[in-house]
């Protein structure tokens, strides 16, 4: 070969070189779209300038919350949780050892995902103002939290929390149960009505139970409430005893006689009111009984109309 020729040869040669290298360390097509690991500690001191790449993933990623289970070794680390809910996915480490905070607030939307890990909030937009917050007590269980707006019954003291409690609930806590034993809901608490309309005041009634939730009323503090007034006739009310047993004895005691009334015992528009007291053990019924109006001006009949709650008050 001569001189020349071999000249020309290496100056082929090292105008090629540059590519042959960057193909050894890059591999085939290696500066078209070849996918490189970086390991070990890398850092950027300068700018890293993203804006024409194709797509970026800045996060590492997973399933489930990485508190507690994910070490982070500088505060800033970010992280994508794949299966939180949508908004809820992105974690950055908050402090050290390895604290993750969520950095979204909390997501919201017409009903509520069917899974979520523990410590997640979520806003259910149809629920009202009374239970849209939810939070994830359990995996994959969403409880009710309260929202916007407090509804509470009973006394507060100051430094203890305030349950909201809505309408609903409360209507379930006093339902037709509350007098039955064992019940834990709100007091008091209605046991039983007893609206009697048209009846004869010179009538005698003997005895009537009355009912608690289909059975003997439980032990307990009661309070008889009693309304009569005379709707036809000239008779008086009808005197309404109330009958049960403490812890001595049967009782019996007169509501009408410990009642307000009307100036006129008798006659159309006379009335008696009259609210009693009484602690029952449990072991009878608590009933009624009606004897006829004590003032009789005539013969015809007298009707009445009485209404009569029991109430339990503990």
């Amino acid at each position: 070969m001569s001189a020349s020729n071999r000249t020309q040869l290496f100056r082929i040669l090292f105008r090629y070189l540059p590519f042959v290298a960057v193909v050894a360390a890059l591999g085939h097509e290696g500066a078209h779209g070849q996918q490189n690991n970086i390991t070990r500690y890398n850092q950027v001191l300068g700018q890293w300038d993203a804006s024409q790449a194709a797509r970026t993933n800045v996060n590492r990623g997973g399933t489930g919350s990485p508190n507690g289970r994910d070490q982070c070794n500088r505060v800033g680390e970010s992280y994508f949780q794949t299966d939180a809910a949508a908004g809820q996915n992105v974690w950055y480490c908050t402090s050290l050892p390895s604290t993750w905070t969520n950095a979204a607030g909390v997501p919201s939307a017409a009903s509520l995902p069917a899974t979520c890990t523990v410590g997640q909030l979520f806003f259910d937009t149809t629920a009202g103002a009374s239970f849209g917050l939810n939070q994830c007590a359990a995996t994959n269980s969403w409880s009710e939290i309260g929202g916007g707006g407090i509804t509470y019954q009973g006394s507060v003291t100051a430094g203890a929390p305030v349950v909201a409690v809505s309408p609903n609930k409360i209507q379930s806590l006093t339902a037709s149960t509350t007098c039955t034993t064992g019940f834990t809901g709100l007091y008091p608490a209605t046991c039983a009505t007893v609206v009697l309309t048209g009846q004869n005041a010179q009538v005698e009634v003997d005895n009537v139970v009355v009912p608690c939730g289909g059975s003997i009323c439980p032990a307990g503090l009661y309070r008889v409430n009693l309304y009569e007034w005379i709707t036809t006739g000239n008779c008086g009310p009808s005197d309404v005893n109330i009958g049960w047993a403490d812890t001595s004895q049967a009782q019996n005691y007169d509501l009408t006689g410990g009642a307000y009334q009307t100036a006129s015992a008798s006659g159309v528009g006379a009335y008696v009111g009259s609210v009693a007291f009484l602690y029952s053990t449990g072991v009878q019924n608590i009933t009624y009984t009606l004897l006829p109006g004590s003032v009789v001006l005539a013969a015809t009949t007298t009707l009445t109309s009485i209404y009569i709650t029991l109430e339990r008050l503990e």
